[in-house]
């Protein structure tokens, strides 16, 4: 069996944009088969977003990269990030 994507998506509760974020990771992880999605709170989880430099939100990260920062990725840019990690 092949190993799983991971996605995480990072927000804050008052994030305007983090709710669009979360919604489009998680549409694209439920059509996926090969990719396991995670969604974190930054203030909650400092450290985590530290492991990965994330200094804002939303922020998604594949496999150990930013890939979007401060961004709301369309579903086919999310697709092509993880297709191409």
């Amino acid at each position: 069996m092949t190993e799983k994507k991971k996605m995480i998506v990072f927000t804050i509760k008052n994030c305007p944009n983090c709710p669009a974020a979360k919604r489009v990771a998680k549409e694209v992880a439920d059509e996926r088969e090969d990719t396991e999605l995670e969604e974190l709170d930054l203030t909650e989880n400092m450290f985590r977003g530290l492991q990965y430099q994330v200094a804002s939100t939303p922020s998604i990260i594949i496999g150990d990269k930013a890939i979007f920062v401060s961004t709301v990725p369309t579903k086919q840019e999310l697709n092509d990030a993880l297709d191409a990690s």
